[in-house]
């Protein structure tokens, strides 16, 4: 009260001192923050009904919706009282209140940051104590800031003056479609002058607007707005040359998605483009900006390819070579892509090229023209390409080529797959071997099999043989890197390959399979179902048992075929679970009594014993003893075991990373067999075996080759010992010691 007696004599004197058109910030500064205290105290201090009151927030609520893009129902207590709600007690406005706000506005345009923030502050206090109408009015004579006629620190000034009304409810939703376009228009605001650019600030604070909607309204209430809102801060976050900028945008956009829960995509965009991730100015122009080409890229392909399957009209249409050059720009560009993305680009841009080539390539005499031939050389030239991922999609795009552009070629083709899905010293990407595999197989596909035809144009008796040892030779693909055993994603091809290939020839002319390429499908395949990955293990039962099963006619020279019958029965196969190893290890080990699966068994069952799974260790290997203590091969499966002549333990030499041999572990078996160590004197005694066996005297070393562990068997001693040690024992040892991984 002491204050409003001498508050109209002060402002008095305030206007005559001209603090606006002083060269010190702090004066100014100053005399904004006395401005707006007298203003104050010309109006009663009352919150105002009529202002926009969200009301309680659930958290909860908005996250259920936010990733179903859905708008939450209105479950606050939204209230905006209308004009028919009256003050409690009304009263009249001292004219000295717009003399105060006048002074304000024109706070709003200082030079200096910190008079303007406090010109924004104090329009945001006196607006709460204001009626609907006079506040309506202030907020019009805000909005008449951003104007192109005024500068910068103009539009700065009115973008923080509207963020202090909307965050205090004092921006009622009518005013949003005024505001919006304002704040739109912010977010882009870039004024060149002299030789530099100004607008980074209101660039800043059109964010911090932003930010404060996201806060002050109802989803409901921005909701005509979000996809113009979502896409300007997307653009900003992610293309503004200002880091404060970037990460105000991007801090903008994660406070709607977690606040509104109706921006579209917005959890994926928070998580690709968060605070910090934009705060790189190469990560943003380079990496993050590529996600809008992720998504335009399968779509015009998708286009592409139905329009070419529509057969629209566009033959000898220059048109054509832009979707050529496109869908090899797609697959060159795959080293430049995200890895969440590569996949769907490189399988639309196989499918856009399939059908693009069958409608608009072929001529009239069913040929190919001379021009479209270059693509098949472009593609395996492409092959030999560093890029990995370049690799990748030049060999799907080499299994999608149709039949006319592969006649007389087809020789040349496999050479090249045959190269890229060979394995080089050094090479542990596996995802070029994988699509290279995978070609072969729609090669043949699509090309056919003649039994008596040409190399370069059918599926032969010629190359049959080179064809199955590219497909086989991935199948023993054990490459590991960081990620672990990524070879399994090139036998997972391989073994698919082997069967869509031995299928076809089976229908057409099974006379081109013999008895030594099936017994190495089938013994490989059944080698790959005893392993230790539970996906891969029931991908390689389902081919395995697609082989044996398969009668129109059957796959020829299938060993042990009523055996495997018996063990598999046919009724079962539909319902049968490879991927659990108390179903699979069971029906794998018996597969030990068959003389031409017994070597393959024991080499996957002894990675499955040393694996990780405790439920794939437990079953394996109880499963596996099971069959040693009970069957009368007890001779042939030492023998294995024990091998002659440096021989690798279950192993070939590509076998390192599942085999490792610990020092440690070698001194305990010593200690077991009575031994003295490093070498070991092998005694056992096999209740199947009556006679005397040799002594097997060898010793077990780690020996570092590479990086890799490997564990050698020495050389046979030849002498005669009594046997005086069970089999059980030492055997049960065996499996658990020799084969168990590092930890």
């Amino acid at each position: 009260r002491n204050v409003f007696i001498i508050a109209s004599t002060v402002l008095e004197c305030l206007d005559n001192c001209k603090l606006f058109e002083s060269n010190q910030t702090i004066l100014r500064k100053l005399g904004v923050k006395l401005v707006q205290r007298l203003g104050l105290t010309f109006l009663k201090p009352k919150v105002a009904k009529w202002r926009y009151q969200r009301g309680f927030r659930s958290l909860a609520a908005n996250l259920q919706f936010s990733s179903g893009g859905l708008i939450p129902q209105k479950i606050e207590n939204v209230t905006v009282n209308t004009g028919e709600e009256e003050e409690e007690e009304e009263y009249d406005i001292p004219g000295e209140v717009e003399n105060v706000i006048e002074q304000l506005l024109i706070g709003l345009k200082d030079k200096d940051t910190i008079v303007r923030w406090s010109a924004a502050k104090g329009i945001g206090r006196l607006t709460g104590r204001l009626p609907k109408e006079l506040a309506d009015d202030v907020v019009g004579s805000v909005l008449d800031c951003f104007s192109f006629q005024e500068t910068d620190n103009t539009w700065h000034g009115g973008c923080l003056a509207l963020a202090e009304l909307g965050r205090r409810g004092l921006l009622l939703p009518s005013r949003l479609s005024d505001v919006v376009p304002v704040i739109l228009e912010g977010l882009t605001y870039d004024e060149k002058r002299g030789p530099c650019s100004v607008g980074s600030n209101v660039r800043d604070s059109a964010c911090y607007v932003c930010w404060a909607f996201a806060r002050a309204y109802d989803p409901l209430e921005l909701k005509p707005f979000v996809n113009q809102i979502a896409s300007a801060l997307i653009i900003a976050a992610i293309f503004d040359r200002d880091v404060n900028c970037r990460r105000a945008a991007s801090a903008a956009f994660q406070e709607n998605v977690g606040r509104q829960g109706t921006f579209p995509h917005g959890i994926d965009i928070v998580t690709t483009a968060d605070y910090f991730a934009v705060g790189n100015r190469a990560n943003c122009f380079l990496n993050i900006r590529g996600l809008g080409g992720e998504l335009m890229r399968p779509a015009v392909c998708t286009l592409i390819e139905k329009l070419s399957l529509s057969k629209m009209p566009f033959r000898k249409d220059p048109i054509i070579g832009d979707w050529q050059w496109l869908i090899n720009d797609s697959l060159q560009s795959l080293h430049l892509i995200s890895s969440n993305s590569r996949q769907q680009i490189k399988e639309s841009a196989v499918s856009a090229l399939a059908a693009l080539c069958n409608e608009y390539y072929c001529n009239e005499e069913g040929g190919a023209n001379p021009a479209e031939q270059d693509l098949l050389v472009q593609y395996i030239s492409g092959l030999q390409r560093h890029e990995e991922m370049i690799r990748c999609g030049f060999s799907l795009a080499l299994g999608a080529l149709p039949k006319f552009l592969l006649k007389g070629k087809l020789q040349e083709v496999l050479d090249a797959l045959k190269k890229a899905t060979s394995i080089s010293g050094g090479v542990s990407f596996a995802e070029s071997r994988r699509d290279g595999l995978k070609a072969v197989a729609q090669v043949c596909l699509t090309v056919g099999v003649n039994g008596e035809g040409s190399p370069n144009e059918f599926v032969c008796k010629s190359n049959v043989t080179e064809i199955y040892n590219i497909l086989l030779d991935g199948v023993n693909d054990y490459t590991t890197d960081s990620r672990g055993d990524v070879g399994a994603r090139v036998r997972e091809a391989a073994m698919k390959s082997l069967m869509e290939i031995t299928l076809l020839l089976t229908r057409t002319e099974p006379a081109l399979i013999d008895a030594n390429v099936s017994k190495r499908i089938m013994c490989s395949v059944a080698q790959q179902s005893a392993e230790k990955i539970d996906r891969f293990r029931a991908h390689a039962g389902s081919v395995f048992l697609a082989l044996l099963n398969f009668d129109n006619p059957p796959v020829p020279h299938i060993p042990h075929r009523e055996d495997l019958e018996r063990i598999f029965p046919r009724a079962e196969a539909v319902t049968f679970n490879w991927s659990a190893p108390s179903q699979a290890f069971p029906r794998i080990t018996q597969l030990l009594g068959l003389a031409s699966y017994r070597y393959h068994i024991l080499t996957g069952l002894t990675v499955s014993v040393g694996g990780l799974t405790e439920s794939t260790v437990r079953e394996s290997k109880l499963t596996c003893l099971e069959q040693f203590y009970h069957l009368t091969y007890g001779r042939d499966i030492l023998r294995i075991l024990l091998k002659s002549s440096y021989v690798y333990f279950f192993s070939s030499p590509n076998r390192d990373a599942d085999l490792p041999f610990l020092r440690k572990q070698r001194n305990d078996l010593c200690d077991l067999m009575d031994v003295p160590k490093p070498q070991l004197i092998v005694k056992l005694n096999i209740a199947s075996i009556s006679t005397s066996i040799n002594i097997v005297h060898y010793s077990a070393t780690k020996v570092n080759i590479g990086g890799c562990s490997k564990l050698w068997i020495g050389q046979c001693l030849k002498e005669t010992l009594v046997v005086d040690r069970h089999f059980k024992a030492v055997t049960n040892r065996l499996l658990t010691t020799f084969c168990e991984s590092y930890k």
